[in-house]
């Protein structure tokens, strides 16, 4: 394997390898460096979702998963089964931290807030989770029990949430003062790009009931889909009982239980939570942030020995790069959970376009600054290892707008190019890869409707540097790399980057190097 005096790995964030077709953003763009890339440069497969990053049979791969394992150059077991684990084994309902909540609640005789993600989803949050606590809270004894509810859309299809709500409301049936108090779509619950407002519109329907209102929370959704406004999109709506009064608001001395098990999108609705309600115990099912004063049900199960702490020890400087709607990737779950840099890493945030109600209106995102940031930081630092993720592949392909997706591939072709010439001037090996899949299939190919989940499709793996051109074309293209065989899974990039530095994989990072 050639070796090289810095690395600078690309994330493409939801673009993974498929088959042509009339649902496939990239080759329906058909990015012209791209090609080139994978015709002259050594090209692989990996896979990246189910057991190859932690994940259960059949589970479609994430960003945090993704990156996760990119950093930890290993198989991370993820909060998903390990969740899930500790249900079927029963250790669930002995957690200490729950108990502590339900007690609380108990004994100020006042109400439990279950709040998150409705769905099967499984890359934020879990049905079976808040099932889960229910059945615990009514086995406790907790008399009352309120449920705020986002609904998906993103990584579950469009209009799959009034399934999800008519189950949810079948289940509890047959418990006593479990209700439905607000339902939101996670476009104002779950923003993470610093949009505020929406942040607040959704704390002021938990909080003081104010917004839209509804008295049946079934048909908060359907009314919606009837306007055309779909799951992710639903408005903080407030449901109501007698006299069109909230149903149930957080007061002081309540408890209230974050029941995502995916950190990213909770942060902004969970700090403002803590400085609105200051009065209420609040527990989160992960760690969120660590200076959250939260009891925390599932503590962050920290990597050691991972690529950018290894660069970190050798003395040598790192830089890690993204907009903000992908900022946590490229740090916290790059590396490993942990939330400071390390010593001689950098970090830079580029601002996510401003509100906008679809990112289908901004295809291009910030990928054209983030370059330019990149690009000059290449040029005047002599940083080992520089990490850069872009968030177009995923952002439009969860819009379910193919056109916006088709452009977003084609800002993503401009900017690897760019990168693909400041690192050839700095002799530098580029990496490119993915976390996931996404904008590669943006059709179900079953039913015809837009998907705008994640995919369990493999990602690309291109190597990029002087003298690693091919005299002579390949037989590889865009149209054939889905007919090649995965030839590693994510947790190899980790050691085939320290390999291609010159430096030894410790025993701890599992993953196999690939020689190209």
């Amino acid at each position: 394997m050639p070796k090289f005096p810095k690395v600078i790995l690309c994330v493409l964030d939801g673009f993974g390898v498929a088959s042509p077709s009339p649902g496939n953003a990239v080759s329906l763009a058909d990015p012209p460096f791209f090609q080139e890339l994978i015709t002259y440069y050594p090209t692989k497969v990996l896979q990246a979702s189910g057991p190859a990053v932690g994940l259960p049979w059949g589970e479609r791969g994430n960003s945090e998963v993704g990156h996760l394992n990119l950093g930890a150059g290993r198989v991370i077991l993820q909060d998903l089964p390990r969740i899930n684990q500790a249900i079927n084994d029963g250790s669930f309902v002995q957690n200490g931290a729950f108990l502590k909540v339900m007690q609380h609640v108990k004994e100020k005789a006042s109400t439990l807030h279950l709040l998150g993600l409705l769905g099967t989803g499984a890359i934020h949050a879990y049905d079976q989770h808040l099932y889960a606590l229910i059945g615990l809270a009514a086995e406790l004894g907790v008399k009352n029990v309120a449920l705020h509810l986002f609904m998906d859309g993103e990584d579950t299809p469009p209009k799959s949430g009034l399934q999800f709500l008519t189950n949810l409301a079948d289940k509890i049936k047959k418990y006593e003062n479990v209700q439905i108090a607000s339902v939101t779509g996670r476009f104002y619950a779950m923003d993470r790009g610093g949009h505020w407002p929406l942040t607040q519109k959704t704390l002021d329907a938990v909080l003081r009931g104010q917004g839209e209102t509804m008295a049946d929370p079934l048909r908060a959704i359907s009314d919606r889909y009837q306007m055309n406004i779909t799951d992710e999109m639903i408005p903080p709506t407030v449901i109501t009982g007698a006299g069109n009064h909230a149903q149930a608001l957080v007061k002081p001395e309540d408890g209230a239980i974050f029941f995502n098990f995916r950190n990213d999108r909770m942060i902004q609705l969970v700090e403002k939570f803590l400085e609105q309600a200051p009065a209420v115990k609040v527990l989160t099912m992960t760690s969120y942030k660590p200076d959250f004063d939260v009891l925390v049900g599932f503590s962050p199960m920290l990597v050691q020995d991972g690529l950018s702490e290894i660069i970190s020890k050798k003395g040598w400087t790192q830089f890690h790069a993204a907009e903000s709607e992908k900022f946590a990737h490229v740090t916290f779950f790059f590396n490993g959970h942990r939330h400071e840099a390390w010593p001689g890493e950098e970090r830079k945030i580029v601002s996510s376009p401003a509100l906008v109600k679809n990112y289908a209106d901004t295809p291009q995102m910030s990928a054209r600054e983030l370059t330019d940031l990149v690009t000059e930081r290449i040029k005047e630092k002599d940083d080992k290892f520089v990490l850069v993720n872009y968030a177009n592949g995923d952002l439009l392909g969860h819009t379910g707008n193919i056109a916006a997706a088709r452009q977003a591939v084609l800002v993503l072709d401009e900017s690897l190019k760019s990168l693909a010439e400041a690192a050839e001037a700095a002799g530098a090996l580029l990496v490119i890869t993915a976390d996931h899949g996404n904008c590669e299939e943006m059709i179900d190919i079953k039913t015809g409707e837009p998907n705008t989940e994640h995919t369990a499709n493999p990602i690309p793996l291109i190597f990029y540097g002087r003298e690693l051109r091919r005299p002579q074309r390949s037989g590889l293209n865009l149209y054939t790399l889905s007919g090649i065989v995965p030839e590693g899974m994510l947790p190899d990039v980790a050691p085939t980057i320290l390999n291609a530095l010159g430096v030894e994989v410790p025993m701890s990072m599992t993953g196999k190097a690939i020689d190209f």
